[in-house]
């Protein structure tokens, strides 16, 4: 099978046929989490995942793909990475799973939204490349890599701005996607570490205070009931 309708009201279809097809190679593909490489789509040139060593993602590799693990269109090079980490369940408290739909708002031609949206998301970018950066203080070339999520994450938006409908239907979940697309593509899988760290240590340091308190109610609890 062939995906040759690529973006807009085709994308979901392309990706569809590309997962279908790999279902004769991976028999968990359908089940897998698929994500789009916007760094090959972006610039043109491969740039493989494997550069900042995750074991959790791998680019594609089988026969109706290139040596590369990329699918190839009119010159124009698309990969999809496969999160092998993370396989997808149905959310079993939705009561009509068939009938979910995520993303019901669709900014690609709302202007309004959109230029909303992509402020907030740029005006973030700093904020997210200082966490990116703390959260690896101690490997090397965190801050160059920090450096390099914060200018791929600022040309993709610069990219929705000039042409909304360049990757498809623009939602807000597209680009909180590609924010962490972005961030895992240059080796930041939790760019909230170091906050969470400092957070945790604040109510370990406190834990013990706070039990003495809770069981001394229950003693004076029991006083008064006896």
């Amino acid at each position: 099978m062939s995906a040759m309708f690529l973006r807009h009201e085709g994308y979901l279809g392309t990706i569809g046929a590309f997962v279908k097809a790999l279902e004769e190679f991976f028999p968990d593909a359908s089940s897998s989490s698929w994500l789009e490489n916007f760094s090959t789509t972006t610039t043109g040139e491969h740039d493989h995942l494997s550069q900042v060593s995750s074991p959790l993602v791998h680019p594609t590799c089988s026969p109706c793909l290139s040596s590369h693990g990329t699918l190839k269109i009119a010159e124009n090079p698309v990969e999809f990475d496969q999160f092998i980490g993370s396989a997808l369940r149905t959310f079993p408290l939705l009561r009509h799973s068939n009938r979910y739909f995520p993303d019901t708002w669709e900014i690609t031609q709302d202007e309004e939204a959109r230029n909303y949206w992509l402020d907030c998301f740029e005006t973030s970018i700093e904020s997210y490349q200082k966490r990116a950066e703390e959260s690896e203080p101690d490997k090397a070339e965190s801050s160059k890599r920090a450096q390099k999520f914060a200018d791929s994450y600022r040309s993709f938006i610069q990219l929705r701005r000039e042409f909304p409908s360049a990757r498809g239907v623009l939602t807000v979940r597209s680009l909180l996607d590609a924010k962490q697309y972005f961030l895992r593509e240059n080796g930041f899988w939790d760019p909230f570490r170091y906050q969470k760290l400092v957070e945790n240590r604040a109510a370990l340091s406190s834990l013990q205070d706070r039990l003495q308190v809770k069981f001394s109610s229950i003693h004076n609890y029991n006083i008064i009931k006896s």
